[in-house]
């Protein structure tokens, strides 16, 4: 990444989610108000509550590689991607337009979404669980050493996992890079049936098993990659082989209308308008049930906050009762 220079900063209140972002889900009401309110559903204690935008997901020098201002730190860096990314999003939110992107824009908006992937506590929070859940395999497996006891030693264990995680956020190339070879489409909803948006916003989707491997992965075949704009847009980054599919299927309901199959029953021209506004206008006005699964996506990515511009909420405890693990972010399984 350019602009590696930009690594210090004397700001202590850091946001994992830039606020800018937040806006766009504030109460109605609000939204005129010097940085606004949202509604906050909290995981762990199943309370909601208005929050300020301000302080939504702010975290003390999270971005900093020790607690002193004058070392490390990406605050400055991430600042200067938030602000390319705010101009691309609201011209997305502003016209609806996808295919209008520049190259310019398209490379913005893929840094930010990649950064935004990477810098949020729920992805800290899960690489500590990784590097302690390697100690532990490694350590009952007999292998260890003077160093290694070292590295993962209560002193050196925090400073080490938090120099692993900001050199991920500051060398992610490779991550950019793939997300803009995605297929790009924006969701739409409502105003009365909101995106939810959550501390860690960018969800990932995979309908494909792997017998080795998570399925999450963002350069696998089939994954989904997800972040909402705002309370009615949502970005798609999704694997260009769903797209062939999707083109094979329009393909056949053409055969069918000129072979006069199917008709009204099968509901195949409701169906070929949505593979039209999917394939050539690539703006979907979203049914319920995707609503649904894009809203649960943010749930169970969050690390505690689930965020909307309505408090609606309910179905949440649900999920809760259901999953019990949903109460923190997904944790990657260390064997």
């Amino acid at each position: 990444m350019e602009n590696k220079g930009l690594l210090h900063t004397d700001v202590i209140r850091q946001h994992t989610v830039p606020r800018f972002l937040l806006q766009h889900f504030a109460i109605n009401t609000e939204k005129s108000k010097r940085g606004g309110q949202i509604f906050a559903f909290n995981k762990q204690t199943r309370r909601v509550m208005k929050m300020s935008v301000n302080d939504a997901t702010v975290h003390k020098r999270f971005y900093n590689l020790r607690e002193q201002p004058t070392t490390v730190s990406l605050e400055s860096l991430l600042c200067l991607y938030e602000g390319r990314g705010a101009s691309v999003i609201q011209r997305l939110i502003s016209t609806k337009n996808i295919q209008g992107l520049s190259e310019e824009e398209k490379f913005n908006l893929a840094q930010f979404v990649t950064v935004q992937h990477l810098r949020s506590r729920g992805e800290y929070e899960n690489q500590k669980h990784i590097a302690q859940g390697l100690y532990n395999a490694l350590k009952s497996r007999g292998i260890t050493s003077g160093e290694f006891e070292d590295y993962f030693s209560e002193e050196r264990f925090e400073q080490n996992t938090k120099g692993n995680f900001l050199g991920q956020i500051a060398n992610c190339d490779f991550e950019v890079a793939v997300l803009i070879d995605k297929e790009w489409l924006l969701f739409e909803t409502t105003a009365d049936k909101p995106f939810y948006i959550s501390d860690n916003p960018v969800t990932l989707y995979n309908e494909n098993e792997f017998s080795d491997r998570s399925n999450t992965g963002i350069a696998l075949k089939g994954i989904q990659i997800y972040i909402p704009l705002s309370s009615t847009l949502m970005l798609a980054m999704v694997c260009p082989s769903l797209n062939d599919v999707l083109s094979e299927e329009r393909k056949f309901i053409y055969k069918c209308i000129v072979n006069n199959i199917g008709g009204k029953d099968l509901k195949i021209f409701e169906r070929l308008d949505f593979l039209k506004c999917l394939l050539d206008k690539r703006l979907v006005n979203i049914e319920e049930w995707r609503l649904t699964h894009l809203n649960n996506l943010q749930v169970w990515r969050a690390e505690q906050f689930i965020f909307s511009q309505k408090d609606d909420f309910e179905h949440i405890g649900k999920l809760l009762d259901e999953c019990p693990e949903l109460t923190c972010g997904p944790r990657s399984i260390v064997s």
